[in-house]
């Protein structure tokens, strides 16, 4: 027993022939892979934004006054230095900063909005930077 479709007019629709006519669209992670960029032409993939949190920052100077502490409480062995006080500056200097989003943003325009609202909730060195490929 076999099944008979048939589209809006009454004719008959042969379903393996519809397959073949409606491939899947590609997925964009393999369009960009196909893309010759040996040219020196390079592709946007976004923009990121990223920061210091204040919640971030916050943990970061906990755990620098732990280690100071402990290091305080120990004898020092010659040679070895203490560590310096806490500086914000110095931390956000040399420390990586955290994505403010998970994804990139695919508009400059979105990347600037979420670093004012970033900035505006107390993120500090809020930078908006475009990723590209090539």
């Amino acid at each position: 027993m076999t099944v008979d479709y048939v589209n809006y007019l009454g004719n008959t629709v042969n379903l393996e022939q519809l397959a073949k006519k409606h491939k899947p669209a590609p997925k964009v992670s393999s369009i960009l892979k196909r893309l010759d960029t040996r040219d020196g032409a390079s592709v946007s993939m976004g923009f990121e934004v990223a920061g210091f949190s204040p919640d971030h920052l916050a943990e970061a100077k906990r755990k620098h006054e732990i280690e100071r502490e402990g290091q305080k409480d120990r004898k020092l062995m010659r040679g070895e230095r203490l560590l310096l006080a806490w500086s914000e500056e110095i931390y956000m200097r040399e420390a990586k900063p955290k994505r403010v989003a998970l994804k990139p943003y695919a508009l400059a325009s979105s990347a600037d909005q979420c670093a004012e609202m970033a900035r505006r909730a107390g993120w500090k060195s809020v930078t908006v930077r475009e990723l590209l490929k090539g």
